[in-house]
């Protein structure tokens, strides 16, 4: 196809395969590149998903010409050069979350994707999911009157990737991990309202480890006019994972399950202790209600009619220095007023453990 859009991923792990699943089942785009390293990864992705591009450096599929976007699907630390980097390949790039790991680094790629005319698109789901869609559209009508507070709760029993344990490639814990897509969900059903003061709580319970990372958060967010959202993330949970919404109105409620109703599920014991708990993640189905191909194709969309995407590089820096603010809170026990911008902080668990 002449208008067909040429897609780099850089990444082969779990979610670049749920996103290589999305860009299959998309029109008008199809999957001509994978980076990785690891070139036993790289071909296993590559002939799983039948792309036929391979490169073990990324710099080389961001090179390519029959490259528009790349998607960055690599460990946290990684994704402000390769944001950079791309843009001034001319891409137009889609980051997972975190967008980076700290401030200076969220200016800089902002900048510097503005600087170039390519879209940065914030991969996160939540503000795609069905359900959650759903919920903030009935929000919208007024049927529950002025909404008042929001509160999200997710939680799992913890990553199996060894890099998200790894503090240097990750930057954070549970907060980073998990806590950005509550607080950006919190965000997006209060329309992007000023956030004027965090406090947090941050805990380590189930997982003994060197790490130093938190694996249980409370994240209290304070908007302009007096709202409130209550963020509850983790890895600490025991059992099936958790994603349950509730929109507070002052003459309404509506509450949303993201796992509840899911119609395939399957038991094994090879995942029991590797964070899933016996309970794998299975099929499209479950890919759906999570909102990943719904978001693809929203964003394969902005960039086709040039539309500024409403999840881009401005929401993941909000969501970043949330965190940050999460991170100083739970370190000195106090609220944090925002703005909040720290100066020489390399990655966000650096404000806890030094505060």
């Amino acid at each position: 196809m002449k208008d067909t859009l040429g897609i780099g991923l850089i990444g082969a792990g779990w979610v670049a395969s749920v996103r290589a699943e999305c860009f299959q089942r998309l029109p008008g785009v199809e999957l001509r590149a994978v980076a990785r390293r690891d070139q036993e990864h790289l071909s296993d992705f590559a002939n799983r998903y039948d792309v036929p591009g391979c490169h073990a450096d990324w710099h080389e599929l961001i090179s390519r010409d029959d490259i528009s976007v790349v998607h960055i699907a690599t460990p946290n630390y990684l994704h402000a050069e390769m944001i950079m980097a791309s843009a001034r390949a001319g891409k137009h790039v889609i980051c997972e979350k975190p967008l980076c790991l700290n401030l200076k680094e969220a200016d800089l790629v902002i900048d510097t994707c503005h600087r170039q005319g390519v879209k940065l698109c914030y991969a996160e789901r939540l503000c795609f999911a069905p359900k959650f869609v759903r919920a903030k559209q009935l929000a919208d009508t007024g049927d529950i009157g002025e909404i008042y507070g929001v509160r999200l709760s997710e939680k799992c029993g913890g990553p199996t990737s060894a890099r998200t344990w790894d503090k240097a490639q990750a930057g954070g814990g549970a907060l980073v991990d998990i806590g950005c897509h509550g607080i950006e969900f919190c965000r997006w059903v209060m329309d992007k309202q000023p956030v004027t003061s965090v406090y947090a709580q941050l805990d380590t319970h189930r997982h003994g480890n060197d790490s130093g990372l938190e694996d249980d958060t409370i994240v209290i967010m304070e908007f302009e006019g007096g709202r409130t959202a209550l963020i509850e993330s983790g890895w600490a949970l025991k059992g099936p994972s958790q994603s349950r919404a509730e929109i507070l109105g002052t003459e309404g409620v509506i509450q949303a399950d993201l796992v509840g109703g899911i119609g395939l599920r399957h038991f094994t014991e090879k995942e029991v202790g590797r964070g899933n708990e016996g309970w794998p993640f299975s099929g499209y189905e479950w890919i759906w209600e999570r909102g990943f191909p719904q978001e693809v194709t929203y964003f394969i969309e902005c960039i086709r009619k040039g539309i500024e995407p409403r999840e881009r590089g401005e929401d993941g820096r909000a969501v970043l220095e949330i965190m940050l603010a999460g991170y100083h809170s739970a370190s000195t026990g106090q609220k944090v007023t925002l703005p909040f911008r720290p100066k020489g902080i390399r990655q966000p668990i650096d404000l806890w453990h030094h505060g």
